[in-house]
């Protein structure tokens, strides 16, 4: 690496203000993130779904919004959310419940994935 692009190693650009996740269905969408992390749906604007709080309060920390999209995902989704759980059965339980799927699951030494 050059010198130029080592600089910024260690220190970030911006901070991470939200993570913005395309939905098909806003409503629908918005009772399954809800459910998932526990949080109210917030703010709605448009065709913008804030889960808690909303990145354009002001407020610390990492925002989800939804955003209703009208062309359904053609491939890989360009976004994944990682979640540390107690017990990977009753949060697989929980999601299946909500709708999702699991579609793949990935083991290595310390730590699972599973694609849902």
């Amino acid at each position: 690496m050059s010198q130029e692009s080592t600089a910024s190693i260690g220190n970030a650009i911006g901070r991470l203000r939200a993570v913005i996740i395309d939905v098909i269905d806003l409503d629908r969408a918005s009772a399954f993130w809800s459910a998932v992390l526990g949080e109210e749906a917030g703010e709605r604007r448009g065709k913008y779904q804030t889960i808690g709080k909303a990145p354009w309060d002001g407020s610390p920390g990492l925002a989800v919004v939804l955003q209703e999209v009208t062309e359904p995902k053609v491939g890989k989704a360009r976004i994944h959310v990682d979640f540390e759980v107690q017990d990977i059965d009753v949060a697989m339980s929980t999601v299946e419940s909500l709708g999702g799927r699991k579609v793949q699951t990935i083991s290595e030494d310390d730590w699972m994935m599973i694609i849902a």
